[in-house]
């Protein structure tokens, strides 16, 4: 069992969760702040602005490293319904 923290200083939120067979964790969201953390090579690391980005995050299994995070989204507001 492990918990960490995840996100920018604007606000955030996590919509889902998901666990793999490895034990790595994927979490979808919403953001709106520009320095949510992403990583080099995902899909988009820049915040598209609007009233926020849709996010998608992979956490290793030990919760301590981001295997990959990315914003999801243009220049209006994406949100991800539940």
């Amino acid at each position: 069992m492990w918990s960490t923290f995840l996100g920018g200083s604007g606000w955030d939120k996590a919509y889902s969760l998901a666990v793999d067979g490895n034990g790595a964790v994927y979490v979808t969201g919403y953001t709106r702040s520009s320095d949510f953390p992403t990583t080099p090579g995902s899909y988009d690391q820049t915040y598209n602005g609007g009233d926020g980005d849709a996010f998608v995050t992979k956490l290793d299994s030990s919760g301590s490293r981001l295997v990959w995070s990315t914003f999801l989204g243009g220049s209006d507001m994406e949100e991800f319904l539940r």
